[in-house]
């Protein structure tokens, strides 16, 4: 990989995996966290006594689902962002907090990184359910999946994603917050 391209990036997201690759990169290094999957196997899942937090499997992204409600995965999840805090990290960026009957697990995890991640900027992927009730603990919001190709030959979802557009202009740009919106040509 050659990072010499990326040097004029002024923001880039890092898998904790790759800290090394960028430690030339001096602008902001926002470390990711996921925070609803965990890419590993289900070896080291056990290896971490956490099988029992363990959902289903996420065949598109080869990731484990994991359950928020779990304290044993929640206390996992706060040592990983300490451990992240004490690198290099500028910034937080927490990878898909959306699912629709976790929710409120997903407000405690915001509110708790927030008040660990005081003077840093947090953002988060995919708010959608619960846009309205972190905005007051993050700085910005990713809107993946947003309108992209593959979407648009394969759901009729066209009002969900515009009126969806809309609560985010309202709740985060309007107020001063950057929403950022990733697409994707084929997500295979």
């Amino acid at each position: 990989y050659n990072l010499s391209i990326n040097k004029n990036f002024d923001y880039m997201i890092v898998q904790p995996y790759n800290l090394d690759l960028y430690n030339e990169y001096k602008k902001k290094k926002i470390c990711y966290l996921s925070v609803w999957e965990f890419d590993w196997s289900d070896e080291e899942l056990t290896n971490l006594w956490l099988e029992d937090s363990k959902i289903w499997i996420n065949e598109e992204w080869w990731s484990i689902i994991i359950d928020m409600n779990n304290q044993k995965w929640l206390k996992y999840i706060i040592k990983k962002e300490k451990e992240l805090k004490k690198l290099w990290c500028n910034w937080l960026f927490l990878d898909t907090i959306w699912n629709d009957w976790q929710e409120k697990w997903w407000i405690k995890i915001v509110k708790t990184l927030r008040k660990n991640w005081d003077n840093a900027y947090i953002i988060v992927n995919n708010p959608h359910n619960i846009k309205l009730e972190i905005a007051n603990y993050i700085d910005w919001v990713m809107f993946e999946n947003f309108w992209d190709i593959w979407t648009k030959q394969n759901t009729t979802d066209s009002e969900w994603y515009l009126n969806l557009s809309k609560e985010y202009k309202e709740i985060y740009i309007e107020n001063g917050k950057i929403v950022l919106a990733l697409s994707y040509w084929d997500p295979s």
